[in-house]
């Protein structure tokens, strides 16, 4: 594993593809002068005189990004400054968010089985591939920590700086001392745990779902087998987010929960009118919740009031001070005016299969699956 050597930015790709098989990246992306996709025409099908209008620009745009034997990118997120592209061959590509450069490529798993999703410790990616954990370093993409499970893993994994913890299909969940990779503590649970963990504050959060809708959120001391507090919904869980001592609690029954997190107390509940299936994004004061096949809400963290609502929303994509950046399901890019709470422009983009949730700053990321990355940024 190598980091990016500056001269091959200049390479063409031919010489990106033979490195990319050695596995040392050597390809950056392009500006929007040289890119063709980038014209004054369009962008990845979009006009780019409807782009302009709704305050956006190309902020580097990366040309089919080479795949290998993979034949499409099947995942992108963006953590901490960078973009990650999963392939469907399980190969992971670390990208600079601010100028479209390939860091690091490494290869997750030689199985085609994509890995559960992300969490992040501490400049360190977690994944779960298979039975196995794999902590990558997010600068230059080491392996950190590897290992195997004695059983089928069914959740994210997640860890302090001493233990691992991950739900298992055996109705367990654990929590593994990295030193010697050995339990030091199970909770025994009559429902298989699933979904995505948190950790937050020495707490993690974790949840199991019942055939005959006993659902539960448990929330315990991640040193010792202690529940601190639970709930019990009437429909599937997907998991949480913990955010500044509030735990986002998503059900399919269709109400988004909002709990303290000391004590497990309601703060509040929002019945959205659809089934939540997807967790929701915070950013400052206000929480965007996907609701299935409907909308995108946008309410607030406070008291769980509605702020504004788009009609066939899919997902938050970036935010520009009080300019909000969606995507809806048929791949309109809304800007949306929190303080008006009004939708100011859209535009079509019929070329994109793929979009990134970035809390951080104001870039949007999109892509097409056949290996073309796109960044947005404000006027």
């Amino acid at each position: 594993m190598q980091l990016i050597n500056k001269r091959s930015l200049q390479k063409g790709l031919a010489i990106a593809l033979l490195v990319f098989v050695t596995n040392i990246p050597c390809h950056a992306a392009k500006n929007q002068e040289q890119s063709t996709a980038t014209s004054t025409h369009s962008i990845l099908g979009a006009p780019q005189e409807l782009v302009s209008k709704s305050g956006l620009k190309t902020h580097w745009y990366f040309s089919n990004l080479p795949l290998g034997k993979a034949t499409e990118i099947s995942r992108i997120f963006f953590n901490n400054k960078q973009l990650y592209v999963l392939n469907n061959h399980n190969v992971l590509y670390a990208i600079n968010g601010d100028n479209g450069t390939i860091l690091w490529t490494k290869t997750l798993s030689k199985y085609h089985a994509p890995p559960a999703p992300v969490n992040f410790y501490e400049g360190s990616l977690l994944f779960v591939v298979g039975n196995r954990y794999l902590q990558v370093n997010a600068t230059n993409g080491n392996t950190e920590h590897e290992f195997d499970f004695t059983f089928n893993a069914t959740t994210s994994a997640h860890r302090n700086k001493e233990r691992v913890v991950v739900g298992g299909e055996d109705k367990r969940f654990y929590s593994i001392r990295l030193t010697d990779k050995v339990p030091i503590w199970k909770a025994v649970l009559k429902n298989q745990p699933t979904g995505h963990i948190s950790v937050a504050d020495e707490k993690v959060y974790y949840v199991t779902n019942d055939k005959k809708n006993r659902n539960k959120l448990f929330v315990s001391d991640i040193t010792e087998k202690q529940i601190i507090w639970q709930k019990t919904t009437i429909d599937n869980l997907i998991g949480t987010v913990v955010d500044t001592q509030q735990c986002f609690l998503p059900c399919f029954d269709t109400t988004l929960y909002c709990f303290e997190t000391n004590q497990g107390t309601m703060l509040w509940k929002h019945l959205t009118g659809g089934r939540l299936e997807v967790l929701p994004t915070i950013k400052n004061e206000f929480v965007y919740q996907p609701v299935e096949h409907k909308a995108l809400l946008c309410i607030d963290r406070a008291d769980g009031a509605l702020k504004w609502e788009l009609k066939d929303g899919k997902s938050f994509l970036s935010q520009n001070n009080d300019m909000v950046y969606a995507i809806t399901h048929d791949n309109q890019i809304s800007v949306f005016d929190n303080k008006k709470a009004k939708r100011i422009n859209s535009f079509y983009m019929p070329e994109i299969d793929l979009f990134a949730v970035n809390t951080e700053n104001d870039i949007i990321y999109l892509a097409t699956k056949s290996g073309n990355i796109l960044a947005l940024k404000p006027l």
